[in-house]
């Protein structure tokens, strides 16, 4: 009796012509690794209305066939109508994302002398995202194609990287990429005076610090130039003491300009003679 009546049943919705639901399923993938931005689209084509939708395999339906904030993931597609007949659409609707941003910071300390600008960073292997990108060291303020930053000088620099084309997708490489410098050239001085007018052994010591650590040294100004931190035999005058890398010759510290070295005055002798009577 029941098979009759399911049959009963069966042949009035066939005559009646009931159709189940159809629709179109469009989607777009996510711009971002980790990104939420994806999105899926159910356009119901056929069946009656209402609709529910579902894109988790029947576990929660929704009224609105508009997915926004979709991940990526692989997701289950059925529409619903108000038979109410259910029709699964696609049941591995898949949603890419691009790899993550990556890319590695070749950095090059300022060198030369203290306080220049020779400093320099270059961003290599950049990968992931849409294949292009824009490159920043002042923690995205400014953005650049080239990724090659010179010119820079000592200082602490927020890098990062992003996808040229989705310029929100930013990744940050280092925010406190340091670029060092020579510490500032220095010196002491040291002397011992001329101890007779019109002698020549007065000395001048001079004792630096800074720079790359090794230095040599000039007494006229920078005229020439040696190794030992002496100079010895000296007259008394003025001299323009001053050091500079050895490594980085252009480095130059005046220590001081106007160095004087004494001698005693000449000697003089008057004499008084008196007369036998």
């Amino acid at each position: 009796m029941k098979f009759i009546l399911f049959f009963i049943l069966f042949l009035s919705i066939q005559l009646v012509g009931i159709a189940l639901p159809t629709a179109t399923v469009t989607s777009t993938n996510v711009t971002c690794f980790g990104g939420n931005d994806g999105t899926i689209t159910i356009t119901p084509t056929g069946g009656s209305a209402p609709f529910l939708f579902s894109i988790d395999g029947k576990l929660s339906w929704y009224v609105s066939g508009t997915f926004l904030n979709v991940s990526a993931g692989i997701y289950d597609i059925w529409i619903r109508d108000s038979v109410p007949s259910e029709v699964q659409l696609n049941g591995a609707l898949t949603i890419t994302q691009p790899a993550i941003l990556a890319a590695t910071i070749a950095p090059t300390n300022v060198t030369v002398c203290n306080g220049n600008n020779n400093g320099d960073i270059t961003i290599n292997g950049a990968t992931g995202g849409g294949g292009t990108y824009d490159y920043s060291i002042n923690g995205g303020v400014s953005w650049q194609a080239t990724n090659n930053f010179p010119t820079l000088i000592a200082g602490s620099y927020d890098v990062k990287i992003r996808d040229a084309v989705t310029t929100t997708c930013v990744i940050t490489l280092n925010a406190s990429q340091t670029l060092t410098q020579p510490t500032i050239l220095s010196g002491t001085l040291a002397k011992t005076d001329v101890t007779c007018f019109g002698a020549n052994n007065g000395t001048i010591t001079v004792t630096a610090a800074g720079g790359g650590g090794t230095w040599e040294y000039s007494k006229n100004g920078g005229g020439t130039w040696q190794a030992p931190n002496n100079f010895t035999s000296l007259s008394a005058g003025s001299y323009d003491v001053r050091i500079r890398d050895f490594a980085n010759p252009t480095c130059v510290a005046i220590i001081n300009a106007a160095y004087a070295l004494t001698e005693p005055v000449l000697l003089s002798v008057s004499i008084a003679q008196t007369q036998a009577i």
